[in-house]
């Protein structure tokens, strides 16, 4: 049976070090722990804002716990972060950004909407029809 956690550490699997890690949280580094509102817990995108502000404002911070009613969903570092949004945690300095446009992508999400199939896929960009589960047809965008 899925829990709450099990669902949220899914949600936000691409923010969060492997739970096989060791030491998810490295000997001596400053950590801090944001707990996710049981009842309404952020999209992706939403809690990639909270980080990314949390880690912004304090520059020494290399990783977060992410617990949810007391149960830790897992552990987001500032080396995970600095992928998905690179400029948002550096500080000034004195080398520019590269010339040309931004290249930054979101991970779009899907998956088959016939439990209890565990088919999903990540992807940068959808050309037309949504992929498909290779047993049960169209999958779903989750949020």
């Amino acid at each position: 049976m899925t829990t709450h956690t099990d669902e949220l550490r899914r949600r936000y699997r691409a923010f969060l070090a492997p739970q096989d890690e060791p030491d998810q949280v490295p000997a001596g580094a400053e950590a801090a722990t944001l707990a996710v509102p049981a009842e309404s817990p952020p999209s992706r995108t939403g809690l990639l804002a909270e980080l990314i502000d949390l880690f912004r404002q304090r520059p020494g911070l290399r990783s977060v716990v992410l617990t949810v009613g007391g149960d830790t969903i897992g552990v987001a570092h500032r080396s995970t972060l600095e992928l998905f949004d690179p400029d948002a945690l550096r500080g000034d300095c004195l080398s520019g950004p590269m010339p040309g446009p931004p290249v930054r992508f979101t991970a779009l999400y899907f998956r088959c909407p016939h439990p209890p199939c565990p088919n999903q896929k990540i992807l940068l960009f959808v050309d037309g029809a949504p992929p498909e589960c290779d047993r049960h047809g169209p999958m779903i965008q989750e949020a």
